[in-house]
């Protein structure tokens, strides 16, 4: 998870974003407006496993994808987090990285 900040003006916060992983183990960007943000970040632990329900979708049409899939994860105020309790294996770090461009 990191900050999207607008640069272009004077560094501004624009909300979250985050690299997650599909029922399919396909990566997939979220993102976190500035509106849910801060409620929502608290409620993320790295290392963890969610289940992540009613949130909206949105293409993703950025010049500089993190990811091949073509929409986004828009968490919003309806968007119900659930920590899994299951015993789940590990899932490596380098599957996170976002993809390379030259």
């Amino acid at each position: 998870m990191w900050p999207i900040i607008n640069h272009t003006n004077k560094n501004a916060f624009l909300g979250t974003t985050f690299i997650c992983l599909d029922i399919y183990e396909q990566k997939m960007e979220g993102r976190m407006p500035i509106s849910t943000s801060d409620t929502m970040y608290q409620r993320f632990e790295k290392g963890k496993i969610y289940h992540i329900r009613y949130f909206n979708l949105l293409p993703n049409n950025r010049r500089y994808m993190l990811t091949v899939q073509p929409y986004i994860i828009n968490i919003n105020e309806t968007t119900i987090i659930t920590l899994i309790q299951e015993n789940i294996p590990p899932t490596p770090s380098y599957i996170f990285r976002p993809q390379r461009y030259p």
